[in-house]
């Protein structure tokens, strides 16, 4: 349960069973500004998100998942695709809203994986069209629906989704469609790399828009599974160190 840092050097090591230690990894990955978009994703080698059997249940080891669950914490809600939900088990995070985005309105409700209270936050972003969809798929499920702005830049959709949570920490969990919509206006991307790539740049998925601005290595890591995590920063208002 101990994570690595290889750069910026001297590396440090931080137990994760250990309070003091994880609350210090913890602070590495504190959003750098009150408003603060993250995308996070695990990868193969060569960039693929999904695994033999077309999710990242395949791909995900090492300590990925007890990470991710540490940058849920960091963010005031956590936002996916419908198409994700409908391929892959999302649990709701214990602290802040999932959001949903979806054109359609058609959310596969039997993947949400409730909390242990129950005391889930539930926020869908659909189209008119998609309105009384996702009314049907959601009866009986506690859910709050708001329509995406129409035609808009992302960063209108960004704010749109802050305005509704009254909060400015996103974390963006996939999938493709979503992370290419909000590339331009993601501020870090925390990327977990299935071993071994063979350069810092290995991993980034071919679809990433390169051109969506200036990035820098913030930080990486590993873990005992060998598995490499990258902090990659925009250098627009981004803190050149974590």
């Amino acid at each position: 349960m101990t994570v690595h840092q290889l750069f910026p050097t001297p590396g440090l090591a931080f137990d994760l069973t250990e309070p003091l230690a994880r609350d210090s990894f913890r602070s590495l990955l504190q959003p750098g500004a009150p408003e603060w978009m993250r995308a996070t994703m695990v990868t193969t080698s060569g960039g693929n998100t999904a695994g033999p059997d077309g999710t990242s249940n395949s791909v995900t080891r090492g300590l990925d998942r007890e990470i991710l669950n540490l940058l849920r914490s960091l963010a005031d809600g956590v936002v996916v695709g419908a198409g994700t939900l409908r391929v892959e088990r999302i649990p709701y995070p214990t602290a802040s809203p999932l959001v949903i985005l979806s054109a359609r309105g058609d959310i596969a409700t039997h993947n949400l994986v409730p909390t242990a209270d129950g005391d889930d936050d539930l926020v869908v972003i659909t189209t008119e069209q998609g309105i009384a969809t996702a009314k049907e798929k959601l009866s009986g499920i506690r859910h709050r629906i708001f329509m995406s702005p129409e035609a808009s830049p992302p960063e209108d959709l960004a704010q749109h989704i802050r305005h509704i949570l009254g909060a400015g920490h996103l974390l963006i969990e996939g999938g493709p469609q979503v992370w290419k919509l909000l590339a331009p206006v993601t501020d870090d991307l925390w990327l977990a790399v299935v071993p071994p790539p063979s350069s810092n740049a290995e991993g980034m998925p071919g679809w990433w828009p390169r051109g969506s601005g200036d990035w820098e290595l913030g930080s990486m890591f590993t873990d005992e599974a060998k598995m490499l995590y990258f902090l990659h920063r925009r250098l627009r208002g981004a803190p050149s160190k974590p």
